[in-house]
C-alpha cells in the first residue's frame, strides 16, 4: 500500500496492523495508539495527547504547536528473560 492520510476529529484514534509507505494523521484526539504499524507517521494536532506505540516499524514525526504530548514506545527485547522496555519522551509547550 502507498501513502495513507486521514483526518479525523474523535476521543481515541487507534491504527493496528497496517503497512504502508507513509501515513499522516490530522487528529484532533487526546489518545492514539498505533500497533504493529510498519510505516512512517506523521503526526499532526494542536492538542494535548497521549501517544503509545507498539511494534512501530519506521518513523514517527510528531508537529504540534502550543500542545504538550507523551510519546511511549513499548517493544519487547528478546532475551533470556523477555524484557519489556517502556521509554517516554515528553515535549512541553513553549
Amino acid at each position: 500500500m502507498g501513502k495513507i492520510e486521514c483526518a479525523v476529529n474523535a476521543e481515541t484514534v487507534e491504527l493496528h496492523s497496517l503497512k504502508c509507505e507513509h501515513i499522516e494523521l490530522d487528529i484532533k484526539t487526546p489518545s492514539l495508539l498505533l500497533k504493529d504499524v510498519s510505516s512512517s507517521v506523521e503526526i499532526n494536532c494542536n492538542l494535548d495527547m497521549e501517544v503509545v506505540c507498539h511494534s512501530l516499524n519506521g518513523e514517527i514525526a510528531l508537529n504540534q504547536v502550543s500542545a504538550t504530548s507523551i510519546l511511549t514506545i513499548l517493544y519487547l527485547v528478546i532475551t533470556p528473560l523477555a524484557v519489556l522496555i517502556r521509554h517516554k519522551l515528553v515535549q512541553r509547550a513553549l
